[in-house]
């Protein structure tokens, strides 16, 4: 994946769909959520290893379904960002949602 506009649009689908309950098994589905979740775990896990505040701080009970919808709504509202590193802007869409107090 290249850019953060090759994730959106690999996202986009699912994102479409109504609730998680419906999200689908196929290929790209199962592609973006796994990507969205890749980034989360990377960022978690270099947090915990330098002791660090984590960049966002993800409510209770968020899942990979609401994460689809986070991305691909925040490339909508800024398709200059859409050039990013798909990984920096999972990261950056979250931050903003998300910010840690």
């Amino acid at each position: 994946m290249r850019t953060a506009g090759n994730l959106v649009n690999l996202c986009s689908e699912l994102a479409r769909l109504k609730g998680a309950g419906t999200a689908t098994k196929d290929g790209r589905s199962i592609a973006c959520q796994s990507y969205i979740a890749g980034a989360v775990d990377t960022v978690d896990s270099v947090s915990a290893m330098n002791n660090t505040q984590n960049l966002f701080c993800l409510p209770r009970g968020v899942g990979p379904f609401q994460l689809v919808k986070i991305v691909v709504s925040a490339g909508r509202r800024n398709p200059g960002a859409l050039s990013a590193a798909p990984n920096l802007f999972v990261i950056d869409s979250l931050i903003d949602k998300y910010p840690c107090q």
